[in-house]
């Protein structure tokens, strides 16, 4: 998760790391790979119940909310703040793989392949980055990873 990438680089469990936040930690390089678009999805079988719903109207629905760790957190509590609303929160989820698994990409090639449709476009983005300790950058394997990592990303 990203808020472990760089503990648990400093402490050689990992040899990269992904991560939505820019590391406080000495000795540590991010790259940054590329921007994620943020969006709101709900189920198929709710599109007449909410297609044209404002933020208000949406928050009376049941939300998959994310942790307080999770960087999207900071994105949809500022959003629901700035109109005084308290969505309702039917699940908090401590993964960003659960918030993250199905991107836009991917709903507009095949939608119903998902079950779930594009509510709103949130016209705000997350920047991905690689993580890796800077005493590590001229290791072969590192060197490479890295540069898979960013031709995957370019």
């Amino acid at each position: 998760m990203s808020w472990d990438a760089a503990g648990e680089l400093s402490s050689r469990s990992i040899d990269l790391g992904f991560s939505h936040f820019l590391p406080d930690a000495d000795g540590i390089v991010a790259q940054r790979l590329g921007e994620i678009e943020l969006a709101i999805a709900a189920p198929e079988i709710w599109r007449d119940r909410v297609a044209d719903l404002d933020l208000k109207g949406l928050a009376s629905f049941p939300w998959v909310w994310i942790s307080d760790h999770c960087p999207m957190n900071k994105v949809l509590s500022g959003l629901f703040d700035e109109i005084g609303e308290e969505p309702v929160k039917a699940v908090v989820v401590d993964q960003e793989s659960a918030w993250a698994s199905c991107p836009r990409s991917r709903w507009r090639a095949s939608p119903d392949a998902y079950g779930i449709f594009l509510v709103r476009n949130l016209e705000k983005t997350l920047t991905l980055h690689l993580l890796s300790l800077e005493c590590r950058a001229e290791e072969p394997m590192i060197m490479t990873m890295v540069n898979l990592t960013r031709k995957v990303w370019a």
